[in-house]
């Protein structure tokens, strides 16, 4: 462990509330916030972040707040698929509708993992579809493609316990939509 020395410092009254307001929010003491926060500006100072993981973390944004059109689909899926996307633009067909080609596909893989967990009439969360998928598709992205569907969790209170559900009565409907979409 690092040997820590003493050393006075003097703040504005307004810094010193942010930093105690900050202490108390991550329930560390005054000290403990004090060195955290030089130790990310200095590791900010000197690049600490590198190109590559600021792309991750925008790529990551996109998908889950703006939708699959908006970045690289094939990140979210496997090296197979993104060869099969690849080859599809090279084909000749526009990335639109290879766009929309991955996105119906997606869903499909959505709707299925979600029919699978409804089987014997289990509820889900969208956090558990998430992690069904392997962690692969956000639980705020799937919610946006079944809403495309019309299917959406509804709120609902189970063993003391409020939160979004995908109820079991939902499966006829569900076996519709992929029906539809599988045609």
């Amino acid at each position: 462990m690092t040997r820590l020395l003493n050393m006075t410092l003097r703040f504005d009254s307004d810094l010193r509330q942010k930093a105690e307001r900050s202490a108390k929010e991550h329930h560390r003491s005054l000290a403990e916030e004090l060195r955290y926060a030089l130790r990310s500006y200095y590791r900010h100072a000197a690049g600490g972040v590198s190109l590559a993981t600021l792309e991750k973390r925008m790529r990551r944004h996109e998908r889950e707040y703006h939708g699959l059109q908006a970045t690289d689909i094939h990140e979210a899926f496997s090296k197979s698929d993104a060869k099969e996307e690849s080859h599809a633009k090279k084909d000749g067909a526009s990335p639109n509708i290879v766009a929309e080609e991955e996105r119906l596909k997606i869903t499909i893989e959505v709707l299925k993992k979600l029919q699978d967990l409804l089987k014997d009439g289990l509820t889900a969360t969208p956090k558990e579809l998430e992690n069904a998928l392997g962690g692969k598709i956000s639980s705020r992205l799937i919610g946006r493609l079944l809403s495309e569907q019309g299917i959406s969790a509804k709120n609902t209170r189970i063993v003391n316990r409020s939160a979004r559900y995908f109820l079991p009565s939902m499966r006829p409907d569900i076996s519709e939509k992929l029906d539809r979409l599988e045609e």
